[in-house]
């Protein structure tokens, strides 16, 4: 699946579990999504952080990228209903029509 949003940023984790002495290493996309109200007691504008599960891949692209960043990421769903971006890269941007022509002082 593919979806543009805006990237607020992009973390690397890596070291030994306290508890475990494991070795653990993973990275996650920080994206802005539509701010959302939690019950009736709430109401929402804008946009929040949310934090997604991404290959090493994807923070090797954001590597020297200015955030925050409108990118086109290509994701997919596990088993548990989460989300995990794949690859990423920045989004197009739209071409303006061309620049006014820039004319002689007093022509």
């Amino acid at each position: 699946m593919e979806q543009q949003m805006i990237v607020a940023g992009v973390k690397h984790f890596k070291g030994n579990s306290k508890s475990t002495g494991n070795a653990y290493e993973f990275h996650r996309l920080v994206v802005l999504v539509p701010a959302s109200s939690r019950g009736p007691v709430a109401s929402a504008l804008g946009y929040e952080a949310a934090e997604w599960d991404a290959e090493a891949s994807v923070f090797q692209a954001c590597q020297g990228m200015t955030f925050p960043a409108e990118m086109v990421l290509q994701m997919t769903v596990g088993g548990d209903g989460k989300a995990r971006v794949i690859a990423a890269q920045k989004a197009q941007t739209r071409q303006q029509g061309p620049a006014p022509a820039k004319t002689a002082a007093g022509a």
